[in-house]
């Protein structure tokens, strides 16, 4: 796999599709761009490549499209695109892979748990996340009782108010929320 690289106008239409659902949070994302003195380029296994498409930009200014090292996808002015950006030693940045169609055979749809990408000293218990329902309520019918089989409130000695039916139901969940 490499890193993203993006070479069609569909391509960053479906990659602004994938982050407007995927990520609410609007994080910046790494690519494979990179500055080579003036010019931008993708860093593939076969090579780099000059930019073939660049309507990618979010709106700058030559001069600031100067200033980074890195292309990074970023959410600005209701649109997702791209922006060089200087990445710091410690800063971690989620990022796209890509896979070339005639290697796709070796990607594998593997369960990864919640605790996946976290350090592994967090106890289980305290990782964050939503409820997880192990006992829902059952349907219960108690039958149907009406005026007709009530009578009138003398009737059978009951009035309305002394009929009481208590009826319990049982939710168990266990979950950590931030």
């Amino acid at each position: 796999t490499d890193l993203l690289s993006v070479e069609s106008f569909n391509e960053h239409l479906f990659i602004q599709n994938w982050l407007t659902e995927n990520d609410p949070s609007a994080q910046r994302w790494l690519t494979s761009g990179k500055r080579n003195g003036l010019i931008w380029q993708w860093t593939k296994r076969s090579g780099l490549f000059n930019f073939q498409y660049d309507q990618g930009w979010l709106p700058l200014t030559e001069e600031e499209k100067q200033k980074g090292s890195f292309i990074v996808y970023t959410y600005q002015s209701s649109q997702w695109g791209w922006l060089p950006y200087d990445i710091a030693s410690t800063e971690t940045l989620p990022f796209i892979c890509e896979v070339p169609l005639q290697e796709s055979y070796g990607i594998f749809d593997d369960y990864r748990g919640i605790e996946y990408g976290l350090p592994s000293t967090i106890e289980e218990y305290f990782i964050p996340r939503g409820p997880k329902f192990y006992e829902q309520p059952q349907d219960q019918e108690y039958g149907h009782i009406d005026q007709i089989t009530l009578g009138s409130e003398s009737t059978f000695g009951i009035t309305r108010a002394s009929l009481h039916i208590i009826v319990t139901f049982t939710c168990r969940a266990d979950a950590y929320p931030v």
